[in-house]
């Protein structure tokens, strides 16, 4: 079957600012492609770091960039929590909350991405705290008991630290999209890209036509 893997970190702001454009795209073609979403971990190990309001000033520099190119504002929550909250930024946490999203839910792997980052870049809540996962499977009706049973054990972290290796693989930089038929895996968007041009490639993909693409990776 074909699939659609999109490589993407929770921490990231231009994958936030691409969310919207990627979830109508997972509702507009689900039935047709296989989605499937692995988080990258852009912030682990030795560069897990911790946020201080003396950082607000670049961190609102880097918002304003990304708000000029995509036209996706940042929320007001998360602009008050860069300059008054100190706080983690572990990219492991919220990739393990996808991953266990992911085991139990497929079908709601993509929506609960979408949540996660607007739970973060527009509400600006800590992907740190449980409240936010409670909350967010409380949106997406998916059973929160269960959620944490998975999201706690050793083997979907193992699983999460898997999916980072191969994210390396895959991707220098997030979001990318990359397009699977068989032995075939085609780079189908790397960096934020607007709805429209996602969705003439895949048309033209699965029409058989060009698609202007010519970064085709081979398996």
């Amino acid at each position: 079957m074909m699939k659609i893997i999109y490589v993407m970190d929770p921490y990231d702001g231009w994958c936030y600012a691409g969310s919207e454009n990627i979830l109508r795209l997972y509702m507009r073609y689900r039935s047709l492609i296989e989605f499937e979403v692995l988080p990258a971990g852009m912030l682990t190990g030795e560069l897990c770091c911790n946020h201080h309001p003396d950082n607000a000033t670049a961190a609102l520099r880097s918002l304003r960039a990304i708000e000029k190119e995509t036209k996706t504002p940042f929320g007001e929550k998360h602009k008050e929590a860069l300059r008054n909250q100190e706080f983690l930024m572990d990219s492991e946490i919220p990739s393990r909350a996808i991953m266990t999203v992911r085991q139990l839910v497929p079908e709601q792997t993509l929506p609960f991405v979408h949540a996660l980052l607007h739970a973060r870049f527009n509400h600006g809540m800590d992907l740190n705290e449980t409240s936010t996962y409670l909350e967010l499977c409380e949106i997406l009706d998916i059973d929160k008991q269960a959620f944490f049973q998975v999201f706690q054990t050793d083997e979907i972290k193992e699983l999460t630290q898997r999916g980072f290796q191969v994210a390396d693989e895959l991707a220098e930089t997030y979001p990318t999209l990359l397009f699977v038929d068989d032995d075939m895996t085609l780079k189908l968007a790397e960096g934020y890209t607007p709805f429209d041009i996602l969705d003439l490639r895949i048309d033209r993909i699965l029409k058989g036509e060009a698609t202007g693409l010519d970064d085709l990776l081979e398996e």
